[in-house]
């Protein structure tokens, strides 16, 4: 691996046309001194952020917390009949929930004020778990190993036995819904990693293969150390972060697949800041290999889009960075703590919402420079 002078690590695939954004320019971000202790650890864990039943719900580990990024509050999502929550997703309109009461799954729909509890097919709770749960707006979708569960508008549950999506991981990072097709994000390093459809109807698998340059990463070693796949529908695509860090290197992916073809968005590839002190090499001198990315090494955790469509990325190292639309990635975020491990990005107007893995919430609006620190229940 190439550690200093013009580029670090492998080489990456060669750039494709950007796609077409708005010409509007975005807000500079404003520079404030950021207290440190921002993003010190002292909350739950957490992984992740939805927009569900009207607003934005932070996803954890064993907690789940609505948020108002206005008043900078968080209270816990609590449903009837629910002791554990597994997975939040929006049918037809209508907020569920995928949840355990006594050792047993169960859906639990939101109409107005009131819950409506829904078995799901008994192979769902007899058979291996877990399950991953993800909607539209004209069916629901259950996916175990071994079973396909799928419940339509008329609350009609059909089964079907399928095969495993070769991926070898047993629990997918992200799932999308597309009528008939079910696109899974896997991303659990050497168990598994990669982005598989599912025929809903045939119940076949296909592995969706981003595009590689000549001299690209080898597939196995693009995926196979990938620690976040967060897919996102936006503009009638769907856009994708993917991304690794081992010990020594920091691989950051941004592409949308229109679902057709796939086409890559950004790149970089790049030694961590210990790995390039370790040989003596100087981080500001020591430039990546990129992409169409003219920033720092990162890898992305996170992904969001600003009023005007334009797409962010959420990383440890730069915190959020935003792309214009003649290609240029600003960072909206100086003050940024390097190393704080991250989980999810949102935004609301120009407030970013950035969920960390032990910190709590970041609110960070990058047009005032105002950070604020949401704390989320107590680890352990």
């Amino acid at each position: 691996m190439s550690l200093g002078g013009s580029g670090c690590g492998a080489p990456l695939p060669s750039a494709q046309p950007p796609l077409a954004l708005p010409e509007k320019p975005g807000l500079p971000p404003v520079a404030k001194p950021v207290d440190p202790s921002v993003f010190s650890s002292g909350s739950e864990a957490m992984k992740g952020l939805v927009w569900w039943d009207g607003g934005w719900v932070v996803v954890g580990l064993k907690s789940h917390f609505y948020l108002d990024p206005a008043s900078g509050k968080a209270r816990a999502v609590k449903v009837p009949g629910c002791e554990q929550i597994h997975a939040f997703a929006t049918f037809g309109g209508v907020p569920v929930v995928l949840c355990s009461h006594a050792g047993r799954e169960h859906l639990a729909l939101k109409r107005g004020d009131r819950w409506w509890e829904r078995e799901v097919p008994e192979a769902a709770n007899t058979t291996t778990r877990p399950l991953t749960m993800a909607a539209d707006g004209e069916s629901l979708a259950l996916l175990q190993s071994g079973y396909l569960h799928r419940l339509d508008r008329r609350g009609r549950w059909r089964t079907k036995a399928i095969e495993s999506s070769g991926a070898g991981a047993p629990v997918a990072r992200s799932a999308l819904l597309h009528g008939d097709t079910l696109f899974v994000g896997y991303g659990d390093g050497e168990f598994g990693s990669g982005i598989w459809a599912l025929d809903l109807g045939s119940g076949d698998w296909r592995e969706i293969i981003a595009p590689l340059g000549q001299g690209s990463f080898a597939r196995h070693e693009r995926y196979i150390l990938a620690q976040a796949f967060q897919m996102v529908p936006h503009g009638g695509r769907f856009w994708a972060v993917a991304a690794f860090e081992p010990d020594s290197h920091l691989f950051g992916e941004v592409l949308t697949f229109d679902f057709r073809d796939w086409q890559l968005v950004a790149a970089v590839s790049g030694a961590t800041r210990d790995m390039l002190s370790l040989y003596g090499l100087d981080p500001a001198r020591s430039r990546p290999d990129t992409v169409a990315w003219d920033q720092p090494a990162d890898a992305f955790q996170g992904l969001a889009f600003d009023d005007e469509g334009r797409p962010m990325v959420l990383g440890q190292e730069l915190g959020v960075v935003r792309r214009d639309s003649a290609g240029h990635w600003t960072k909206l975020t100086p003050g940024w703590v390097a190393g704080t491990a991250v989980a999810a990005l949102g935004i609301k107007g120009t407030t970013l919402i950035i969920v960390t893995y032990l910190a709590g919430v970041v609110l960070w609006d990058f047009a005032t420079g105002e950070v604020r620190k949401v704390k989320l229940g107590a680890p352990g």
